[in-house]
């Protein structure tokens, strides 16, 4: 059975050195990393996990929950999440939800359970309880904040907001309905925020008649956009909170015989890969989804060492992206 004296020694290094750097405890230089994976894979090197667990109680594994895997958005954040992770080699578990906020418990208990070394949590905000139980387990938040104690990356969602109503109003839109995920989720609330800080500071009427509460799935802002159109408010522009209620948003439009953006604009946020390549192509608020999850796990690492964090909330930009919507 090959030891870590086996790889040192092929690798041209201490036993220590390559002890700290497979055990994450010790950042060297990129070519010196790479010596040692080649080295690892040319001896056919296997740490004991189990042994090593117990001597270091820490398992090298990171939770990840998410609440919809189908939505493109978080499959760029985890990427980011898992390739940060990798360079400090810990391992992600990932828990899709579904959205489903009793679903999200059983996949918290459950990963809390694999003692787990800290938790990524991109969820729907039911489960603060859950995470408040395990204080000691270090959580970073994703796209989602919970209050100061927790580490958080989001983008600016409030600015997102203001910047898609913006972009709407100058373009020459003064009936702008809104089609926003749960307002309990402090994303969705801040972009309503910054939606309804537009409107006023234009001068337009803020009415609640033109803002629809969905549960941020791709159905759920199709049957928004129909309910909209059968109200016969009129309407020359809609702001949907993710790239995905807006593409059926679209598609609820043309069903009914309206013309994108010709009798009504409409505006997404996220920019996921497909809002390029529909026709018409998605004018959105991008987010860098994949630096999010990448400072996530940098982040999250940083505290499971136990490092000093000098920033707990990190908060990105947000950009426009104009296309053929509006």
């Amino acid at each position: 059975m090959t030891t870590l004296k086996d790889v040192a020694n092929r690798a041209g290094l201490s036993v220590s050195t390559v002890s700290y750097v497979l055990n994450g405890k010790k950042k060297v230089r990129e070519d010196t990393y790479r010596r040692i994976m080649q080295a690892v894979e040319e001896v056919g090197y296997v740490p004991n996990q189990q042994a090593r667990s117990l001597k270091t109680r820490s398992t090298l594994s990171i939770g990840v929950v998410v609440p919809d895997i189908s939505n493109q958005f978080f499959p760029e954040i985890v990427k980011g999440i898992d390739d940060a992770a990798n360079m400090d080699n810990y391992t992600i578990i990932l828990c899709n939800t579904d959205n489903d906020a009793e679903r999200e418990e059983r996949c918290i208990n459950a990963l809390l359970s694999k003692d787990i070394d800290g938790i990524i949590y991109i969820g729907t905000a039911k489960s603060k309880a859950i995470l408040q139980r395990k204080t000691e387990l270090p959580i970073v938040l994703v796209d989602r904040k919970l209050g100061e104690r927790y580490i958080s990356v989001t983008t600016n969602n409030y600015q997102g907001g203001y910047m898609a109503t913006e972009h709407l109003i100058h373009t020459g839109h003064s009936s702008i309905a809104l089609i926003t995920g749960p307002v309990f989720i402090t994303t969705y609330f801040d972009r309503l925020r910054g939606y309804m800080d537009a409107l006023n500071a234009n001068s337009l009427h803020y009415s609640e008649e033109l803002v629809f509460e969905c549960d941020f799935t791709s159905k759920s802002g199709y049957d928004a956009a129909y309910r909209l159109c059968e109200q016969n408010v009129q309407v020359d522009a809609i702001f949907a909170t993710n790239d995905l209620m807006a593409l059926s948003i679209i598609r609820a439009l043309l069903e009914l015989g309206k013309k994108v953006p010709e009798d009504i604009a409409v505006v997404g946020y996220d920019d996921i890969y497909i809002a390029s390549i529909v026709m018409p192509a998605l004018t959105t608020i991008r987010q860098p989804k994949y630096e999010m999850g990448k400072k996530a796990a940098e982040l999250l690492i940083k505290a499971i060492h136990k490092e000093e964090i000098t920033q707990r909330q990190i908060e990105m930009t947000p950009t426009l992206i104009v296309r053929e919507t509006t």
